[in-house]
């Protein structure tokens, strides 16, 4: 949450609500940006590795119910602060695939654990504005 609060706040294109991005798992941090360096987490005893990054699409530019496209569109900000530098995932990105390593419930409010960080996060193309 605290990374598409910071996301948020470099816009100017309007206001982006956390659903937008459609989300399975919202996982509130201290700190914008940390997330990208997670390899895995744990929720409710069950492990979830984190694969890649997600790249957006068409969902960020329509309203989620009315699915009208005259809301704020977040691309162009995003473009220009969470492009991929990587190949392997290309696009914009924000957020990420998980694997559950097992099964079970988990529930809004459930505590997420990070037992294990990569080195670095995954590299962004920085873009000026234009």
């Amino acid at each position: 949450r605290k990374a598409l609060e910071a996301d948020r706040d470099l816009m100017y294109e309007g206001s982006v609500g956390v659903a937008t991005c459609g989300p399975n798992i919202v996982v509130d941090t201290d700190e914008a940006g940390r997330e990208v360096r997670w390899e895995a987490t744990e929720i409710c005893a069950i492990r979830f590795d984190r694969l890649n990054p997600c790249a957006r699409g068409i969902m960020t530019t329509q309203h989620q119910i009315t699915v009208s496209r005259e809301v704020p569109n977040p691309m162009p900000a995003m473009g220009r602060i969470r492009m991929s530098a990587d190949r392997r995932v290309r696009g914009v990105i924000f957020g990420w695939n998980a694997v559950p390593r097992g099964t079970g419930r988990i529930a809004i409010g459930d505590a997420v654990t990070i037992i294990e960080e990569r080195p670095e996060g995954w590299p962004f193309k920085m873009r000026a504005a234009g």
